[in-house]
């Protein structure tokens, strides 16, 4: 979707986009689709365009949401921060959909 349009700067409105969904997939705390997302949009093809980036405006908050999501999904420490919000949502009778 990111790569749709030529325009750098439509390219930045979509890009928003995707981080405001991926901000409401970990409130409903479906975790597979939040890593899909995440994933889709660190993919090289999406991570070179310098243009693209310059040219997003996110909020402090937003920002500081989209650091925590991608540090919660980073498989680094074999996916230690995701296993444990999954664990305390479950603990706290919230049902996620994890990782599958």
């Amino acid at each position: 979707m990111i790569l749709s349009s030529p325009k750098p700067k439509h390219r930045a409105r979509i890009y928003e986009r995707f981080t405001l969904i991926a901000h409401q997939l970990r409130r409903l705390k479906n975790y597979d689709s939040l890593y899909a997302v995440i994933s889709g949009m660190q993919e090289t093809s999406i991570h070179r365009l310098a243009q693209t980036h310059a040219a997003v405006s996110l909020g402090p908050g937003i920002l500081k949401d989209w650091q925590s999501h991608l540090k919660l999904m980073d498989p680094r420490g074999g996916y230690v921060h995701y296993r444990r919000a999954l664990q305390a949502d479950l603990s706290h009778g919230r049902a996620g959909i994890p990782l599958v």
